[in-house]
């Protein structure tokens, strides 16, 4: 299948077109070639892909509604902090305010940034009375039900970064979201309530950390350095996929791949049964000796804890094996 007919974002599990993934394809590309280029070799492939790629990532750009489109698919209204982090992830200093490359100051970054933050201004009660303009608590996207669908400090920081990248004074104010929400522990979880901007989902996730620290290092002036986003003279006429065809048919992976997937749950569960089984006997057999030995009792009955527990893992197990059996 072609990348313009499908791609997964940063953080879904969902087939459709992706701005954020064809964004960081087209760096890769770019940085792919200079890299070559360094080694004293080449890379044609990058030269002659990433004018595609660049002209694909136009399309996701809705001059009517004024913000970049993050899918094609899922039946969502497109808003979605994942074109802000794209934003951040294509920076770079030689660009300037390129539109075409979506850079954080260009008039599209800048666009895109107000309609998606701005969508999470009614729908979170920590953001309650704020007005127009004002830095609020922000999300994956408005329709999101993961956990309630609260504000992400990931997200929250990201709109933070790409303002340090044009515009520093405004992004103090999501640094300051973030302060006020972040407990007397100073740990940051996955999201914070929308409620009362209490801890909510993972806790210490690596990524909140992580978006704090990129934050700070662009609010302190640590830039990156250039990747060539300009290197590519101009944008292709026409996208053309004929040649993705090609690559993504040279990587298509036998139907056995699902099976596999599909019985080795199978084989998780027949386990399971085989050893509830046992249990079962076990326990028959400790209700015979109930009054000699108590240690025993206690025993089985940590077993049984241990066991549901176990059932419970594998369940889990079964999920995302299902679900990646079906993204293969």
């Amino acid at each position: 299948m072609p990348f313009q007919r499908c791609g997964l974002s940063s953080r879904t599990i969902y087939q459709s077109s992706s701005f954020f993934t064809a964004a960081v394809q087209y760096r890769a590309l770019v940085e792919g070639n200079t890299l070559a280029v360094e080694l004293g070799t080449s890379c044609p492939d990058c030269v002659s892909q990433a004018p595609q790629v660049l002209c694909f990532l136009q399309d996701f750009w809705s001059p009517t509604l004024g913000y970049t489109v993050a899918n094609t698919g899922g039946g969502r209204s497109g808003k979605d902090v994942s074109t802000i982090l794209a934003s951040i992830r294509i920076f770079d200093t030689e660009a300037g305010c390129d539109a075409t490359t979506f850079q954080p100051c260009s008039d599209r970054a800048l666009a895109n940034h107000k309609v998606v933050t701005d969508s999470f201004l009614s729908i979170y009660n920590i953001n309650a009375g704020l007005g127009q303009g004002a830095a609020v608590a922000v999300g994956r996207y408005p329709e999101d039900e993961y956990f309630g669908g609260n504000p992400w400090y990931l997200a929250t920081l990201a709109a933070a970064e790409q303002l340090y990248d044009a515009l520093h004074a405004y992004a103090d104010s999501f640094i300051a979201i973030v302060e006020k929400f972040t407990p007397s522990s100073h740990s940051f979880s996955e999201q914070f309530s929308k409620s009362d901007g209490g801890p909510v989902s993972a806790i210490d996730l690596t990524l909140s950390y992580t978006g704090f620290l990129t934050a700070v290092a662009a609010r302190e002036g640590a830039m990156p350095t250039s990747w060539g986003a300009l290197s590519v003279s101009s944008v292709a006429q026409a996208c053309l996929s004929s040649t993705f065809d090609a690559l993504e048919k040279s990587r298509e992976r036998p139907p056995r791949d699902i099976t596999t997937f599909q019985l080795s749950a199978k084989e998780w569960r027949e386990r399971y049964n085989a050893e509830l089984a046992i249990r079962e006997a076990l326990e028959i057999e400790m209700m015979g000796i109930k009054g000699e030995n108590a240690d025993l009792l206690t025993e089985m009955q940590a077993l049984r804890e241990a066991e549901a527990t176990r059932n419970q893992e594998l369940e889990k197990a079964r999920e995302v094996l299902l679900i990646t059996s079906r993204i293969l």
